[in-house]
C-alpha cells in the first residue's frame, strides 16, 4: 500500500514537473463542453453501451450519445467538478457535461490528468446543491505542450499507472492468500 502512495505521488510529481515551463490556456480555447442529456429510470434498457454521471459509472444502455471516448464532468450534486475518462460509445447523463469538441491538438489522456489536477469541484457553486457551469470550467487554465510531449507525458504516467495496477490486484489477493494460510494452519 505505501508503494501504491509512493508511485501515486510520482504519478503526480511527474506530471507538475512535466509541465513547469509550459504555456498555459484557457480551456474555452482547448474545448468546447455540452451538457449531458436525461435519462429516466424507466426509459433505461440494460445494453452494451456504459452510462456516466457525476460520480462514473451509473450502469449499462442499449443506446449511446457520444460515439468516441471522451471526458466527462460532474455538473450537479456532491460529484460536481469530478473527471472521468469514458469508453467509446457511452451515454453521458444531464448530471454531467462533456468534451463535445477540440479546438487544439489535444492527447485525452493529457486533457484528463490537467482536468483531474485542476479540482475542479473547488470551484463549485456553494449552494445548498452544489453545481458547477460550462463557464466555470472554460475559465480554468492548463499548460499545453506540443501533442509529442503531451504523448511522452501521459506514457510516463501509463507507465507508473500500470505498476499501481499491478500491486494493487496484489493487494487484493491478500486476504485470500491469508485465508488459505489460516485454513492450512489451524
Amino acid at each position: 500500500k505505501e508503494e501504491v502512495e509512493k508511485l501515486k505521488a510520482e504519478t503526480s510529481n511527474l506530471f507538475e514537473n512535466s509541465i513547469k515551463k509550459i504555456n498555459s490556456f484557457l480551456l474555452k480555447d482547448i474545448i468546447e463542453l455540452q451538457n449531458g442529456k436525461d435519462l429516466s429510470k424507466s426509459s433505461r434498457i440494460e445494453g452494451e453501451y456504459f452510462i456516466y454521471g457525476g460520480n462514473g459509472i451509473l450502469g449499462k444502455l442499449n443506446e449511446y450519445l457520444v460515439e468516441k471516448p471522451t471526458i466527462a464532468i460532474g455538473r450537479v450534486g456532491a460529484y460536481c467538478g469530478a473527471v472521468h475518462l469514458t469508453k467509446e460509445k457511452s451515454w453521458i447523463t444531464d448530471n454531467s457535461m462533456f468534451v463535445s469538441n477540440y479546438l487544439k491538438e489535444v492527447n485525452i489522456k493529457f486533457l484528463y490528468f490537467s482536468l483531474k489536477k485542476l479540482n475542479l469541484n473547488q470551484f463549485a457553486n456553494a449552494a445548498s446543491h452544489p453545481n458547477i457551469s460550462q463557464p466555470t470550467v472554460l475559465n480554468q487554465k492548463i499548460p499545453l505542450p506540443p501533442l509529442s510531449e503531451q504523448q511522452k507525458i501521459v506514457s510516463e504516467i501509463e507507465k507508473i499507472e500500470e505498476k499501481i495496477k499491478v500491486l494493487e490486484t496484489e493487494i487484493s489477493e491478500i486476504p485470500k492468500q491469508k485465508e488459505a494460510v489460516l485454513k492450512k494452519y489451524l
